[in-house]
């Protein structure tokens, strides 16, 4: 992702952040590799992937407060982001994501945009993985060139679809670990 819009997210999360984490903060857990770590969701604030229109008609009162390179970040209200965010009642053709921080009263640090990658143990063959992956409801996009085991990418619908897949894959027998596909804050020093 460009540095530049990366840059942007940040001054304008920082002019917002605290505001959308005065208000209790939900803890979510994730694991980076074989590491658990936790996230807190941002309230009343989402992030939509890709050239999409269709959020701004989806929960009426949301605001739209930042747009560039189909990406957008809309402040909803407190009653419709409970409804359909947290309870993940949103159309899964529609590409979007809470936003989450490392700390509670932080700025936007990590967001969902779809998709996880999956570490498989390196005995299995190709094939088996296909099969295991299938039996486990995983689509497989492609294997990745990475060392150690068996990496590939698995698609899988932006938000919370993406954090309960990961969460659910990595309980599989011959799954090593499995993390969500982040789209992070960056920061240059």
């Amino acid at each position: 992702m460009n540095l530049l819009i990366i840059y942007t997210f940040i001054l304008l999360l920082f002019s917002f952040g605290s505001q959308a984490t005065d208000q209790k903060s939900f803890e979510f857990i994730w694991f980076d590799g074989k590491t658990q770590k936790k996230t807190y969701l941002i309230n009343n604030v989402i992030m939509e992937f890709k050239n999409h229109s269709r959020y701004q008609t989806f929960i009426s009162n949301s605001k739209l407060i930042f747009e560039k390179n189909g990406i957008k970040i809309f402040k909803v209200n407190d009653s419709e982001f409970k409804k359909n965010i947290l309870t993940q009642k949103v159309n899964t053709k529609v590409n979007i994501s809470p936003v989450f921080t490392d700390n509670p009263g932080s700025p936007w640090s990590r967001s969902l945009p779809g998709g996880i990658i999956v570490a498989f143990d390196k005995k299995l063959s190709e094939i088996e993985i296909k099969i295991l992956a299938n039996q486990n409801g995983l689509n497989l996009e492609k294997k990745l060139p990475l060392l150690g085991a068996s990496f590939w990418s698995v698609s899988t619908p932006a938000g919370f679809s993406s954090l309960n897949t990961a969460l659910k894959a990595k309980n599989i027998e011959g799954v090593l670990w499995a993390s969500p596909n982040w789209l992070e804050n960056v920061q240059n020093h």
